[in-house]
């Protein structure tokens, strides 16, 4: 039984972690690499390789089976986010959220964007999901919040895509 626990603990570590690290959610973000304020939401951002969750949690995991399960083909990342109020610091529960991913230099149509799944880890809330990052390059991710009481937040952030890095 506590070893069920330590491993729950643990994987909620590593899940949410990556986006609590640098995200002082005590003051609005300031336009940053990893967050910002936008139209009264507090915007984090997080991505990394899928490689890491697959390494940490065993195949019949919560957290190998979040969006469908990891894909187990190469260059995949997990891209997330957190909301919060600005005002209050109250973390945001109740978004639809969506991400596109585009690389700057191309002229190729837009992708389709692709929802983050709300994620429910260690009482806390975030979202989520899987896209493939093959080419290194930097990457401009788009993130479209939409909230019962204010729909089509848009920001986006810059995504520094390396060999064997990750954007914590």
């Amino acid at each position: 039984m506590f070893i069920q626990y330590a491993r729950k603990v643990v994987g909620a570590v590593v899940v949410i972690v990556p986006l609590l690290l640098w995200a002082d959610v005590s003051q609005p973000p300031s336009d940053s690499p990893h967050g910002r304020s936008v139209q009264g939401v507090s915007v984090y951002f997080s991505v990394i390789p899928a490689e890491i969750i697959r390494q940490r949690f065993e195949r019949s995991s919560s957290e190998r089976a979040m969006h469908g399960g990891v894909p187990e083909a190469p260059h995949v990342h997990h891209v997330m986010v957190a909301l919060f109020e600005t005002a209050t610091d109250e973390r945001i529960t109740d978004a639809t959220v969506y991400a596109r991913i585009l690389l700057p230099e191309s002229h190729a149509p837009a992708p389709k964007k692709r929802r983050l799944e709300a994620m429910h880890v260690a009482g806390t809330t975030t979202y989520g999901n899987y896209f493939v990052l093959g080419t290194i390059a930097t990457y401009n991710i788009e993130v479209i919040i939409d909230l019962p009481r204010h729909p089509g937040i848009r920001t986006s952030f810059r995504y520094e895509h390396t060999a064997g890095t990750s954007h914590l």
